[in-house]
């Protein structure tokens, strides 16, 4: 992620986490690609294909690494910056379908709290 963030928040790690190479041990202690067998629960990934913030192959590599632990899980890539926030204002349901398709065949993860 240090080399693929965008330019705005380039060096916003190096105050939240450290800074890389020096710190690369506590980057490493505190990403998720890096502790995938922690994992218990299904994984689904909402990606924007826009996103300057996150770009698709950190998803991409997230999913990859996911298939190796084989535990459930999805990507769904969506034609906007973030899958939270589409572009012009425009709403859309395909987060919250792909959720739910996600979720049918394991009825005994909770919803919501």
């Amino acid at each position: 992620m240090v080399h693929d963030t965008h330019k705005f928040e380039s060096r916003y790690l190096d105050r939240l986490v450290g800074q890389y190479p020096k710190d690369e041990a506590v980057y490493r202690e505190r990403s998720p690609i890096f502790h995938l067998d922690r994992f218990k629960r299904p994984v689904i990934l909402l990606q924007g294909l826009e996103d300057k913030v996150v770009p698709p192959n950190q998803a991409e590599l997230i999913l990859e690494s996911l298939k190796k632990t084989r535990r459930a899980r999805g990507l769904r890539p969506l034609p906007w910056r973030a899958a939270r926030f589409p572009k012009s204002g425009k709403t859309s349901s395909a987060p919250h379908e792909t959720e739910l398709y996600f979720l049918l065949p394991h009825p005994r993860i909770r919803i919501g709290r």
